[in-house]
């Protein structure tokens, strides 16, 4: 038996731990990099990655995205967000680049949140 768990929009949710793995994987960064104090773009646009995929596909709150992912707070999570869904919303190329990435298939279900 498989117990999966459906948000709003019958997608699977995911774990923290499973989105740090898929974008370290997708960006040859380690988790050690992406928890680092670092604000460099090559740093910091893959952990905003992180903040947005967990935003939208965990039941987790804004504070716990953040303490996962660098021990960033609330409000550093929305600003990511807001960040990636404006590159989403207007930049063709960016959307072609990291859409699979940004919009994973669920493929892997979990029957918790963290």
């Amino acid at each position: 038996l498989e117990l999966r768990i459906f948000n709003k929009d019958n997608k699977v949710y995911m774990k923290l731990d499973q989105i740090m793995a898929m974008v370290c994987k997708a960006t040859g960064l380690t988790p050690e990099y992406l928890n680092m104090k670092i604000r460099e773009p090559h740093i910091l646009l893959p952990r905003q990655f992180c903040h947005y995929i967990a935003s939208k596909n965990t039941k987790c709150t804004l504070a716990a995205i953040g303490a996962y992912f660098g021990g960033k707070d609330h409000s550093t999570v929305l600003s990511s967000i807001k960040k990636i869904q404006g590159y989403l919303d207007t930049d063709r190329e960016f959307r072609e680049k990291y859409g699979d990435l940004l919009n994973p298939d669920h493929s892997t279900p979990t029957n918790d949140n963290s």
